[in-house]
């Protein structure tokens, strides 16, 4: 189990997880073993379409080009229930009602694998089989995860009290407290509800931090990701 530590300040209360073990892989990506590649050179399109009933998953490509937002899928359920959406890296999955819909993901570029099944996450994927398909990053994508020489990272999560405001720029404000040499940016995917911010030094992120939006135009840091060593 990961060491946790939680303190409130201010009114803030915090939660750290000290050198926590990397993400495991979601049930997606250890179902999906028979799942075929997609071409390297098939066509690019914007945004792919996706067919599913509960039991296969089809798509329409075998390359999407992510936008700044993340990955468009149009999906076809067509079953006659709610369905959910498991990718590479989802923890809990989406919601797909029945009929059409359109869902923007923050899949991360590479081969990225899909499935729908009736149920929530935590389902045994063996019974559905997933489908793949190459993701093509963003202009300008960095992946939104720390690069530390030692291997040891700290995490810090932040809950607020109602009413709390943030910062109007979440890379000014982290580049008050940047080292000499340092770069800070944005990394990842940004929607109106998601921003993250990097830090940059000698080539490697060193820091990452999650932003929410407050509600009156700032954003408030709500996990925080350090290099240790």
């Amino acid at each position: 189990m990961r060491p946790v530590r939680a303190w409130v300040v201010g009114g803030v209360l915090a939660l750290m997880c000290v050198a926590c073990d990397p993400a495991s892989p979601s049930p997606v990506e250890e179902g999906a073993q028979a799942a075929s590649s997609p071409s390297p050179t098939a066509d690019l399109f914007d945004s792919i379409g996706l067919t599913c009933d509960g039991r296969k998953t089809e798509v329409d490509a075998g390359r999407v080009q992510a936008a700044p937002d993340g990955v468009h899928l149009v999906v076809e359920n067509t079953a006659d229930t709610e369905l959910t959406l498991e990718w590479t890296h989802s923890s809990s999955g989406e919601p797909v009602p029945s009929g059409s819909s359109e869902l923007v993901l923050p899949i991360p570029p590479g081969r990225a694998t899909v499935t729908c099944h009736a149920g929530s996450g935590g389902y045994d994927p063996s019974g559905t089989a997933a489908v793949a398909f190459q993701v093509a990053p963003a202009d300008g994508w960095i992946e939104p995860s720390t690069n530390c020489l030692g291997g040891l990272t700290s995490s810090t999560t932040i809950d607020y009290v109602d009413g709390a405001t943030g910062v109007r720029n979440p890379v000014a404000s982290m580049t008050r407290h940047a080292p000499p040499g340092a770069e800070v940016l944005p990394v990842g995917y940004r929607t109106e509800t998601d921003m993250q911010v990097g830090m940059l030094l000698d080539g490697r992120l060193i820091e990452v931090a999650a932003y929410r939006p407050d509600g009156v135009g700032g954003w408030l840091v709500v996990r925080r990701t350090e290099c240790s060593d």
